[in-house]
């Protein structure tokens, strides 16, 4: 069985795969903006615009970020969303209380724990139609808790 894949955010690459041997594995064109060390790429579904950054430095991959936002469909939960499309990799979550975070307001999350990777999903209660996840390589996690991962999950302005 194949494990490399990358769907909706959902992928089974090794931490470490270089950017030269992850674009290897797609055609031609498939990821928009590339820089050295960023690949991203843009999608609608289901009312919802995903877009997707994967970010390499001289250790090869070592983060994967999403930011899903409404594309139309105003009902929808993004952090119900979210979970429903991350569980398809991850299992269950762990549920954080609300937080205020410093310059992000109140903040709900939930996170995901494996042997290798760290996985967070936050959405600002201020704004319900904007969800951020991060998937980061273990050693990559800052310090901080909920509000040190804040800034990695939910700044799409640096993207």
């Amino acid at each position: 069985q194949d494990t490399r894949w990358y769907d909706l955010g959902h992928y089974r690459f090794a931490w470490g795969v270089s950017r030269d041997q992850f674009i290897g594995q797609f055609p031609a064109g498939r990821f928009e903006k590339p820089t050295p060390g960023t690949l991203q790429e843009r999608r609608s579904m289901w009312g919802i615009e995903h877009l997707h950054t994967l970010e390499f430095d001289s250790s090869g991959l070592w983060a994967v970020h999403v930011v899903l936002q409404d594309a139309g469909k105003a009902s929808i939960d993004l952090l119900e969303e979210g979970i429903r499309l991350n569980a398809l990799q991850a299992g269950s979550g762990t549920f954080n209380e609300s937080k205020f975070c410093q310059t992000w307001g109140q903040v709900e999350s939930v996170w995901w724990e494996t042997a290798d990777t760290y996985e967070f999903m936050a959405t600002r209660t201020t704004k319900p139609h904007f969800l951020g996840l991060i998937r980061l390589r273990k050693d990559r996690v800052p310090d901080g808790g909920v509000c040190g991962l804040v800034p990695l999950a939910l700044d799409s302005t640096l993207r």
